[in-house]
């Protein structure tokens, strides 16, 4: 890349310096943005398993579309082929779904953080209980609680199985809105 013509504010520009091994440029990214190097590193580190994760699941989607091409009942609910979904936050997902949640988007979003949307005012009385609070806290995360999105930031690196585990934790304590 040449860093004299790069934005550094543009989102797509910036994930592809994070993804990318130029050291030169993630420090510019870094400078431009008064990051420190941990932050810069655990931006990166996110960025390159959100792109193997992404990458690996529209493989699994383009093969399932060539081997199995019709939804199944909870895929046609869906929208998509289970595959589309992040490996860390499928089950969850899948859970919250029979509790009732009515989701639109799942799994890695921003440089550190992960998501899952709800497309209607449905977690308005939620308080996330103090041992979910505790357990997120002891991993270094923070969780926040909107009437239309479940949202995590990751304060230092964390593998799938453990995001996965994190988002199991959360899909857990929600309650089960009987529909």
């Amino acid at each position: 890349m040449n860093n004299e013509r790069l934005d550094f504010t543009n989102e797509e520009v910036i994930t592809k310096i994070l993804e990318g091994d130029s050291i030169k440029s993630i420090e510019e990214l870094r400078n431009f943005h008064n990051l420190s190097p941990e932050k810069i590193e655990l931006m990166s580190k996110f960025a390159k398993l959100r792109k193997q994760v992404k990458d690996d699941c529209w493989r699994k989607v383009e093969k399932r579309k060539s081997q199995s091409p019709k939804f199944s009942n909870d895929e046609n609910d869906l929208g998509c082929f289970i595959e589309a979904i992040e490996p860390q936050v499928r089950l969850a997902l899948l859970a919250l779904r029979k509790k009732g949640y009515d989701t639109f988007e799942s799994g890695f979003c921003g440089f550190n953080k992960q998501n899952i949307g709800l497309s209607a005012m449905q977690l308005v009385n939620f308080n996330p209980p103090e041992n979910l609070i505790s357990y997120l806290k002891a991993k270094n995360v923070t969780l926040k609680i909107s009437p239309d999105n479940i949202e995590f930031e990751c304060n230092k690196f964390l593998d799938l199985d453990e995001l996965k585990n994190i988002w199991d934790q959360v899909e857990q304590n929600l309650p089960d809105l009987n529909k």
